[in-house]
């Protein structure tokens, strides 16, 4: 049994090729942001001991970074950005809304103790602009 798992082993799961090294930008009147997508392939270790392990085929999962604005002034700058990142499975109701064009944002609770949930527009970008956003979200050398 070997230490580590076989990358080779896992399905290619086609329903997230859209989600592969790409970025979009989400907005409404007030918020503006971005997110930046990967996919991955994940093992899960089912079984083994300190010299062996037993690996479960691999699955792919979406990760993913965004960084959001409540005033599109501030943007760019990452130290005025509400961050976040994960990652999903494929099955995920949330990369449902992305194929879709629209991007539920949840913000932090606000003064009166309620959190708030936006429905952003997705623009995919591409060239320069997919360039731009993936080294300055921390894609550029993955």
């Amino acid at each position: 049994m070997p230490w580590k798992p076989d990358w080779s082993a896992f399905d290619h799961d086609a329903s997230l090729d859209m989600f592969r090294d790409t970025a979009a930008e989400v907005s409404d009147d007030q918020v503006t942001g971005f997110v930046t997508f990967r996919v991955e392939a994940r093992f899960t270790r089912t079984g083994g001991r300190l010299w062996w392990a037993r690996w479960a085929r691999g699955r792919e999962w979406v990760e993913w970074i965004e960084a959001f604005w409540l005033d599109s002034r501030d943007a760019p700058y990452p130290e005025k950005a509400i961050m976040s990142d994960g990652t999903t499975g494929p099955d995920s109701a949330w990369l449902d809304d992305i194929r879709k064009g629209s991007y539920r944002l949840h913000l932090p609770p606000a003064s009166a103790g309620l959190a708030e949930e936006r429905v952003l527009m997705v623009h995919w970008l591409s060239g320069e602009e997919l360039e731009t956003a993936k080294h300055e979200w921390g894609w550029g050398d993955a």
